[in-house]
């Protein structure tokens, strides 16, 4: 016997109702078992959920690494996209995967490789928000092709940060070569990352080094005392090289006369003395008449004129401790070419110096030790393909009607250079 739960009337065991109230007398035992289902339910979400938010805790606090073995990578951090890739300092966005250089055996070789971070979604230069959240950079070879070892040398300096060399670069390394052996030679160059979170990330970049047959002349291996002895050499050289073989032809102490043609890439010209102390010279123009990315050197030479153009370069040429005067321009840099002078001096032309070049890939912007002395003109730029500024460090200007005629309005560093 039972009782009823709302009344109090006397109930057999297996009523469900009472009859004297007309109430169930299980209701309740219902609710309080619903109750508990749903209290137990509720438990078991918010268990799960605190699981499954548990491990997204722990898993944003696993370091983790990002490497798909490529020049570029994408990060994101702080609510924003980044991007980090090895680039041309002219197109930081798009990624360079593979690096190409020539050199002829037992030369040693450097160049830069940029790594850039930048905001994927302007893709502006991102360096200056990104770095404070870098720990460090550091740049290695992974892997050299088998035997490369022993055939080569290869390293890479620390990454920096030189904003006055290519201002947007997050880092620059500095890649050190040197083949022993001729051949074909490929490494990989890895920049890593480190984030203050304990992210890793990783940009890569394939290498090629090919060696180049080198090519040296003197007095006692051809006639050159006359411009056509030269010229016929020249010609000879164009016809028997391989077209990109290193040319080194050391000149005898005379004055040459009339107009030089150098028809291919990689000529280098080296003066010398007499015992009098008279150098190499040209008196009539010297043309640099093809196109390429292969710089060619003069050295220790004198071009002495009486009007027109000394040397026009549609080509990469570097002077060295050479004379120019008398000329109504004594350099022309075309615009597929560039010049850059060292310990050279212009004196009594017209321009000395002029650069008209429109091409963006140019990396060397510093004129080191000239002297600009009595010409109208000492430095007429019309157009400058680089992005950085040029920089003329110990280059003594004096006495020129212009000292630079900054025509494009090109950046300069000017702090080490001299003017009177």
């Amino acid at each position: 016997m039972k009782a009823c739960p709302h009344c109090g009337e006397v109930l057999p065991d297996e009523a469900s109702f009472c009859p004297s109230c007309a109430k169930s007398v299980i209701i309740r035992e219902k609710a309080r078992r619903r109750k508990r289902l749903a209290v137990k339910a509720v438990f078991v979400f918010f268990a799960v959920l605190a699981a499954v938010l548990l491990a997204v805790f722990i898993w944003s606090l696993t370091p983790r690494t990002y490497d798909n073995g490529t020049a570029e990578a994408l990060y994101d951090t702080k609510g924003r996209t980044y991007q980090l890739c090895i680039a041309w300092a002219d197109t930081p966005t798009i990624p360079f995967s593979d690096r190409y250089a020539s050199a002829a055996v037992n030369f040693d070789g450097r160049y830069p490789s940029l790594l850039f971070i930048n905001d994927v979604s302007t893709g502006e230069d991102a360096a200056g928000d990104f770095l404070p959240q870098v720990e460090r950079i550091t740049a290695e070879f992974a892997s050299l092709n088998p035997g490369g070892v022993q055939d080569m040398r290869l390293s890479c300096t620390p990454p920096v940060r030189q904003t006055d060399y290519v201002p947007h670069a997050a880092g620059i390394t500095y890649v050190d070569f040197c083949i022993w052996n001729a051949g074909d030679y490929e490494a990989q160059l890895v920049f890593t990352v480190n984030m203050k979170n304990g992210d890793t990330i990783r940009v890569r970049q394939a290498h090629h080094f090919r060696s180049i047959k080198t090519y040296t002349y003197t007095p006692e291996d051809a006639p050159m005392d006359t411009l056509e002895e030269l010229q016929a050499l020249l010609e000879e050289i164009g016809r028997t090289a391989e077209p990109n073989a290193e040319i080194n032809i050391h000149l005898p102490p005379v004055t040459y006369e009339g107009e030089l043609v150098l028809n291919r890439m990689a000529v280098n010209l080296y003066g010398s003395l007499d015992r009098t102390g008279e150098r190499t010279a040209f008196t009539g123009p010297v043309h640099l008449v093809y196109s390429g990315g292969v710089i060619s050197c003069f050295e220790d030479i004198d071009f002495t004129g009486n009007g027109g153009t000394g040397i026009s370069a549609m080509s990469r040429l570097h002077l060295t401790n050479c004379r120019l005067s008398g000329w109504d321009t004594a350099v022309f840099c075309s615009e597929t070419a560039w010049v850059n002078t060292d310990q050279c001096t212009f004196s009594d032309n017209g321009i000395g110096l002029h650069i008209n070049n429109a091409e963006p890939n140019i990396s060397d912007g510093q004129f080191e030790g000239n002297t600009f002395q009595g010409n109208q003109t000492a430095i007429l730029l019309e157009q400058v393909g680089i992005e950085t500024p040029l920089k003329f460090p110990g280059t003594l200007f004096s006495g020129n009607g212009t000292d630079i005629d900054n025509r494009c309005g090109q950046e300069l560093e000017l702090e080490r250079t001299i003017f009177q």
